[in-house]
C-alpha cells in the first residue's frame, strides 16, 4: 500500500517499489529500449542492439517526449525518479543478477517510460511478422499457395513486390536475436457482467492478460492512495499505470486489440558517393542518417549507421548484395501525444474513462469496464492508420506515391465501443472486435475465436452469476475445435478412436491422454495441409520463425479454425488418398509420436508431455536457469481454451510460450471480495519468500485481496517505510 500527497509522490513510490523488487526485470527493459544489452553481457548480445537501434525504440521516445502535456511529463518524470530512488535508498545490497554479470543498475529517463511502451508495441504486434511470412510464401510459392492458406488474406492487397528472400533472411535473424529475451505475442480474456445478471445486483470484472512465460511476471501488484484518487490492481513494470485493477469507483480490464498499427515498405537504396539515397518515384533522394555507437562489454566499440527514408527507419540490415531493404512505419514511433492510462486510471466515469484513450498511439487494447453507477462498457483503442491502398498485410513499395498512409489516422470516435450491452454481458478474447458496417479497417491478423466463444458460451448457462463462479470460467479448458471435428473424427477408421475418444469429455487436461492425441492431431495436421499447398515454405505458413529459438510467428497462433474449416469442407485438389484416410492416418500416427516419447515412468497425459516453466527474464538461459526459474509444473489447456497454454503447430509439445501471468476478477462496490494472483511472486528475489508464494494459488485458479481501505491496509500491514524529502 502506497500512501502519499501530492499525487507526483505516489508515483515516485510506485517508481521505487517496482526498483526495490524487480530491478533486473527492469534492466532488460532499459537495455533493450536502448539497445544497450551487450554493454551487460557482451559481443554476442551485439546484434540485439543492432536492431534495437535501428528501430529507434529509444530515439522515437526522445522525439515524442515534447508531445506529451506537461501534467503527464510530470507523472512520468516522478516514475523514474522514483525508480532511481529505489536504486540508490531502496536494495540494501546489489541484487543477485547484477552480481553475477558484474554491473549496476542503469538509471532511468523518462524517455526510458516511453520506449517501454514502443517495447511493447513491437513484442505485442499481430502483423510486421506476418507480413514477412506472408512475402516469404507469395516468393517462393506463389500467389495461389498463399491464398489457400491464409484465411484471413485480403485479395485485393495482392500486389507482387519486389524483394528477395536474401533481405527477409537477414532481417529475421536480427528479429530473432531480440525476441529471444522477450519472445513475440500475447493474448488475453476478459469479460463484464451487468448488474441484472449478477446475484449480488453489481457489477462483475474479470481479466486474465496472457503474456510470455517468464518469471518475475510483468505485473506487480499495488495499491495507492491520495487525496485526489485511490486505486488497487496489477501495475505493469516499466510504467505508471495500473493496467487491471480499480479506483473506488470503476474497475478496468485489458486484453490486447491486434489491430494493425505499423507496415513494412521495401525500399530501394544506393551509396552514391558518400551519400546513401533512397528512391521515390523516379527521383533518387537522401536517406536520413543518424550514427549510434555501441559500447559491448569487452569489446571495441561498434558505430550503427541508421538510415530512414519518409516511411520510416530501415530496420534490415543494409547489404551490399541487394539494393533492397525494408522500413518500418508504425504508428508508435511518430512524436504523437500520449495519455491512456496516465489519466484514465482516475476516471469515475466511462465518458472519463474513454476520453484519455483519444491519445494512445500504443498498442491496440480492448477495454471492459464498470462501475458502482451499474454501468458496464467495452472500448478499443489503439491509433491506427488510414492506407492509400491495401490492407497493409505484405509490405509494398515504398517508392511508389500510391501506396503509404494518409496524413490523418483514424478518428477516435470511429473506434467501436458498446455501453450497457444488451446481453448485460461482454467478452474479448483478442478475437475480431464488433464493429458497425462501414467502420474503419483495423486489420485481419485476430486469433482463431474459440476463447472467446468458449467464454461467450459458459456466460450465457447462467441467468445470475457470483464472483467465484464468473472467476472459474479462467480456468476453464473445454475445447471447441474438438466439438467441432468430433462427429468426423469418430467415424474415422482410426484405431485410437475407440481407444481414447469414444468417453473422452472434450477437456484438455493436464491428466488427460485423449487430450494430448487430439492436440498432436491438429498439429501433423496442420502441417499436412500447408505442405498440400505451400511446397518450399509450408513451416513458414504453419508458423515458422526465425531460428529454433523463436520458432514461431503470429500465423502459428491462428492455424487451427483454418484446419476446421477445411477438415468440415473437404475440398479437392489437396489429398490424392483423400482426406478421410489422412484424418486416419494422422490419428494413428500421433498415438505412435506419443507413445514413443513416454515410458514406464511417465503416464503420457497432456500436463506432463508439455508442462510449463517460468523462465527467468535474465538468466533464463543460463547454466543458472534451475534457481532462478519456477518449474515445471503440468498445466492445463491450450491456445483456443480459456485457461491459455499455448500449443504451436510446429512445436505442440514444446515451452508453453504464452499464459495468464495475471489473473484478476472484480466484485465492482465490494472491492474487499476481489481477488488476483500472478504466476510467482510480487519480489524479483530468489531468495525471498515473496518470489513464487503465489504460484501456488495461480495454480488452482485463486487469488489474494489487494487492501483497499484504510481499516483493510492498517490490518494487512506488517511493514512500514516512510519516504522523506533530502
Amino acid at each position: 500500500m502506497i500512501e502519499a500527497q501530492p499525487e507526483r509522490d505516489a508515483i515516485f513510490a510506485l517508481g521505487f517499489c517496482h526498483a526495490q523488487d524487480r530491478a533486473a526485470q527492469l534492466e532488460v527493459l532499459v537495455r533493450l529500449g536502448r539497445g544497450t544489452i551487450s554493454e551487460m553481457v557482451g559481443k554476442k548480445a551485439l546484434q540485439v542492439d543492432r536492431i534495437s537501434r535501428r528501430i529507434g525504440f529509444f530515439h522515437a521516445a526522445q522525439q515524442q517526449w515534447n508531445s506529451l502535456s506537461e501534467a503527464n511529463r510530470t507523472v512520468v518524470q516522478a516514475y523514474t525518479d522514483g525508480i532511481n530512488g529505489g536504486y540508490s535508498h531502496g536494495l540494501k545490497s546489489r541484487p543477485h543478477e547484477f552480481v553475477l554479470l558484474r554491473t549496476n543498475p542503469t538509471p532511468w529517463e523518462p524517455a526510458d517510460v516511453l520506449a517501454y511502451t514502443k517495447l511493447q508495441c513491437w513484442f505485442m504486434a499481430s502483423n510486421w511478422d506476418c507480413e514477412l511470412a506472408r512475402l516469404r510464401i507469395l516468393l517462393a510459392d506463389g500467389p495461389e499457395a498463399l491464398k489457400a492458406l491464409d484465411p484471413c488474406f485480403v485479395d485485393d492487397s495482392v500486389i507482387t513486390p519486389h524483394s528477395s528472400l536474401l533481405t527477409i533472411d537477414r532481417l529475421e535473424a536480427d528479429i530473432n536475436a531480440l525476441t529471444e529475451i522477450i519472445p513475440l505475442g500475447g493474448g488475453s480474456n476478459n469479460w463484464v457482467i451487468a448488474p441484472k445478471r449478477s446475484e449480488t445486483g453489481r457489477p462483475i470484472l474479470c481479466n486474465d492478460p496472457h503474456l510470455a512465460a517468464q518469471v518475475p511476471a510483468p505485473w506487480y501488484l499495488v495499491s495507492i492512495r491520495t487525496p485526489e484518487w485511490s486505486v488497487a490492481g496489477a501495475s505493469f513494470i516499466g510504467a505508471p499505470a495500473i493496467a487491471c485493477g480499480h479506483n473506488g469507483h470503476a474497475a478496468w480490464g485489458v486484453t490486447a486489440g491486434l489491430s494493425d498499427n505499423s507496415d513494412l515498405f521495401i525500399e530501394e537504396i544506393r551509396l552514391e558517393g558518400d551519400t546513401w539515397q533512397y528512391r521515390q518515384g523516379d527521383q533518387w533522394l537522401p536517406c536520413g542518417v543518424r550514427k549510434e555507437v555501441i559500447h559491448p562489454k569487452k569489446g571495441a566499440p561498434v558505430t550503427e549507421e541508421i538510415l530512414s527514408t519518409p516511411r520510416g527507419p530501415i530496420i534490415s540490415p543494409i547489404l551490399n548484395d541487394t539494393p533492397e531493404a525494408l522500413s518500418l512505419r508504425a504508428v508508435w514511433l511518430d512524436p504523437l501525444p500520449l495519455d491512456g492510462w496516465l489519466s484514465a486510471m482516475k476516471a469515475k466515469s466511462f465518458s472519463e474513462f474513454r476520453e484519455p484513450f483519444r491519445e494512445w498511439p500504443g498498442f491496440p487494447m480492448n477495454l471492459v469496464y464498470a462501475d458502482i453507477s451499474g454501468k458496464t462498457a467495452w472500448q478499443f483503442v489503439g491509433q491506427i492508420p488510414v492506407r492509400k491502398r491495401g490492407h497493409g498485410m505484405l509490405p509494398m513499395a515504398g517508392w511508389d506515391e500510391r501506396n503509404g498512409w494518409e496524413q490523418d489516422l483514424v478518428p477516435f470516435d470511429q473506434m467501436p465501443f458498446v455501453e450497457d450491452p444488451e446481453e448485460a454481458v461482454f467478452a474479448t478474447a483478442n478475437n475480431r472486435p464488433v464493429q458497425k458496417a462501414g467502420g474503419p479497417f483495423l486489420g485481419a491478423d485476430w486469433l482463431d475465436p474459440y476463447r472467446h466463444q468458449v467464454i461467450v458460451e459458459e456466460l450465457a448457462k447462467r441467468e445470475k452469476w457470483d464472483l467465484a463462479g464468473a472467476a472459474s470460467i479462467q480456468m476453464c479448458v473445454r475445447s471447441i475445435p474438438w466439438r467441432e471435428l468430433q462427429a468426423i473424427i469418430l467415424k474415422s477408421d482410426s484405431r485410437v478412436v475407440g481407444k481414447y475418444f469414444e468417453d473422452w469429455d472434450g477437456n484438455i487436461s493436464a491428466d488427460s491422454f485423449a487430450a494430448a492425441i487430439f492436440e498432436l492431431f491438429l498439429a501433423e495436421f496442420a502441417i499436412r495441409v500447408n505442405k498440400a499447398k505451400a511446397e518450399k515454405t509450408w513451416d513458414w505458413s504453419v508458423g515458422k520463425g526465425p531460428s529454433t529459438l523463436n520458432p514461431y510467428s503470429f500465423l502459428g497462433y491462428r492455424r487451427v479454425a483454418h484446419l476446421i474449416d477445411l477438415i468440415k469442407r473437404q475440398p479437392d485438389g489437396w489429398f490424392e488418398q483423400g482426406w478421410a484416410k489422412v484424418i486416419a492416418e494422422t490419428l494413428d500416427d500421433a498415438e505412435v509420436d506419443l507413445l514413443q516419447i513416454s515410458d514406464i515412468f511417465l503416464k503420457p497425459t497432456w500436463g506432463k508431455l508439455r508442462p510449463l516453466t517460468l523462465s527467468h527474464i535474465m538468466l533464463g538461459r543460463t547454466p543458472l536457469r534451475r534457481v532462478f526459474d519456477l518449474g515445471p509444473v503440468p498445466v492445463s489447456g491450450d491456445e483456443h481454451t480459456p485457461n491459455h497454454a499455448s500449443a504451436m503447430p510446429l512445436d505442440p509439445l514444446g515451452p508453453v510460450k504464452s499464459m495468464p501471468n495475471l489473473r484478476a476478477s472484480i466484485d465492482v462496490g465490494n472491492w474487499s471480495a476481489s481477488r488476483f494472483s500472478i504466476a510467482g511472486g510480487q519480489s524479483g528475489n530468489p531468495c525471498s519468500p515473496h518470489y513464487s508464494d503465489l504460484f501456488e494459488l495461480w495454480q488452482r485458479g485463486e487469488g489474494v485481496p489487494i487492501a483497499f481501505t484504510e481499516d483493510e491496509v492498517r490490518e494487512a500491514t506488517v511493514e512500514k517505510l516512510r519516504l522523506l524529502p533530502v
